[in-house]
């Protein structure tokens, strides 16, 4: 369970990390 919970936010973060990449090249363009 703790496994999960783990995996879950670090999943999160990785998502918070590529929107913010996303943002940085859209805006860029």
């Amino acid at each position: 369970m703790l496994d999960l919970i783990i995996y879950l936010k670090y999943n999160m973060f990785e998502n918070i990390i590529c929107q913010y990449l996303i943002n940085i090249f859209a805006i860029k363009k």
